[in-house]
């Protein structure tokens, strides 16, 4: 009975033998699909920013028309208010009551681990 001297085995790639490209090339198509998928609304809408549109139909070319009506259109400016104000007041509120809650539930009290597990219950309701 004769042994086999050798076993045929793949030699197995070492990491500093593999290009530096190669996880680039990996990740090339998600980011080709994830490139297109942002880049061509967002030049559409840019392309519909600058002609006219009625009953969602495409009109006759624009340019800063659309802008300068934009600008001067008084709803604008109180909408803009508006909105300013309810940032200026909303995202410091909810900040504050957030790391409240946190600086709360770091602390070892009684029933913390139901009340860390209590907002994701919302992600398994309907």
């Amino acid at each position: 009975m004769t042994e086999p001297t050798s076993i045929l085995r793949a030699e197995p790639k070492r990491a500093d033998i593999e290009p530096f490209w190669y996880p680039y090339l990996l990740m090339a198509p998600a980011m080709v699909t994830l490139t297109i998928a942002a880049l061509v609304p967002f030049l559409f809408a840019v392309f519909i920013n600058f002609h006219e549109m009625k009953f969602a139909r495409l009109g006759d070319f624009a340019g800063f028309a659309n802008y300068v009506e934009l600008l001067s259109d008084e709803r604008f400016w109180s909408s803009l208010g508006v909105a300013l104000v309810f940032v200026l007041i909303a995202v410091p509120l909810e900040f504050m009551l957030g790391l409240a809650g946190a600086l709360i539930l770091s602390q070892p009290i009684w029933g913390r681990s139901l009340l860390i597990g209590t907002p994701s219950v919302t992600r398994f309701l309907p």
